[in-house]
């Protein structure tokens, strides 16, 4: 197997491609020195006034109070629970069978209508 040199190992960095990186993926060397390589690169400094904007987002007081949470929380369930005891479930399960026992009830007088045919 043919190592890469550092000049390509560098290239690497700036432009990846499949074949190269299965490379560096199946030889220990190469992997090896493109890790070391990759410590050596230089790195960009942070925008400045993202420290402050992170722990401004970070650190930003609630927008709804916990009343506000509570209430909408309770409405939900006593929402749910008026459509659970309502029996509207109840109908809308029923509803899919009626209209498949329909579908199925007229498939059956086609092809009865049809085999009577071919019997004539």
């Amino acid at each position: 197997m043919n190592c890469l040199n550092e000049s390509q190992l560098y290239d690497l960095l700036r432009a990846p491609e499949a074949d190269a990186l299965g490379h560096v993926a199946a030889c220990e060397t190469c992997a090896a020195r493109l890790a070391e390589l990759t410590m050596e690169l230089p790195t960009t400094p942070p925008p400045a006034g993202l420290r402050g904007e992170i722990a401004r987002v970070v650190y930003a007081p609630p927008t709804e109070s916990f009343g506000h949470y509570a209430l909408r929380a309770f409405a939900a369930m006593a929402a749910a629970l008026v459509l659970l005891f309502s029996g509207a479930f109840e109908r809308l399960a029923t509803l899919p069978q009626k209209v498949l026992t329909h579908q199925i009830a007229a498939f059956f007088e086609k092809e009865s209508d049809y085999f009577a045919q071919e019997s004539e």
